[in-house]
């Protein structure tokens, strides 16, 4: 019993230790490091998986979460580009004149924030290709094309719906409220160019890497522009 009194004892005293401290000190995060865009990137794996993401959101054009109909391509309809030719009128479909396109509709601001988001991973992984050791100079080579595939694919389909949008064409942590328009010539420039360089440098056979860009993606897009 005398035992048992010590260990209560010890417990309570401990217990009032822990309460003795301050909400605010407990509170306080003390984190081992700090994770930023400077250090988060250490291997070319990294870089990959960024250019990957790009590609997922690409792939949200067609089937947002895997299923259903994508926002500006519905391929189960018929259409090429915005909306399906069903439901003519609907206040959810960009037919809507009335309803859809205004300068407060969800729908167009839904495609152009893909398409930048898209534009946005391209960018951040050429920003980390030369800091980065890679397993070959063809791997490198490689990887670049294809955010610039992305980038210029991006480019294209923004000329396409909204005429001359701001070029992008740097990544920055740093919010700039400033971007001007370009003209749809120099968006589609942008486009041709990058779609040229990937073209140039992206691999004729990936049939084993299913869902990468190829030469062939490249050149019809390019033929496209």
């Amino acid at each position: 019993m005398k035992m048992y009194k010590y260990i209560l004892g010890a417990v309570l005293g401990c217990l009032a230790v822990i309460s003795c401290k301050s909400d605010k000190e407990f509170l306080t995060e003390q984190p081992k490091d700090k994770l930023t865009i400077a250090n988060a990137y250490t291997t070319s794996d990294q870089v990959v998986n960024t250019l990957l993401t790009g590609y997922f959101e690409f792939e949200e054009l067609y089937f947002p979460g895997a299923m259903g109909q994508g926002l500006c391509y519905n391929t189960f309809t018929g259409t090429d580009m915005v909306d399906n030719k069903y439901q003519l009128g609907a206040a959810q479909h960009m037919s809507n004149f009335t309803a859809a396109w205004s300068t407060t509709s969800s729908l167009p601001k839904s495609v152009w924030d893909k398409f930048y988001k898209v534009v946005s991973y391209a960018n951040l992984a050429l920003a980390k290709m030369d800091v980065m050791s890679w397993a070959s100079d063809a791997e490198k080579t490689r990887v670049i094309a294809e955010a610039k595939f992305l980038r210029g694919l991006s480019y294209l389909r923004l000329a396409e719906l909204f005429g001359g949008v701001p070029l992008v064409l740097e990544y920055t942590e740093t919010p700039n409220y400033g971007y001007d328009r370009a003209t749809r010539k120099a968006t589609y420039d942008v486009a041709i160019q990058d779609l040229r360089d990937a073209y140039q440098d992206l691999p004729q056979n990936v049939s084993a890497e299913y869902g990468r860009a190829g030469k062939g993606a490249a050149g019809m897009y390019l033929a496209e522009a």
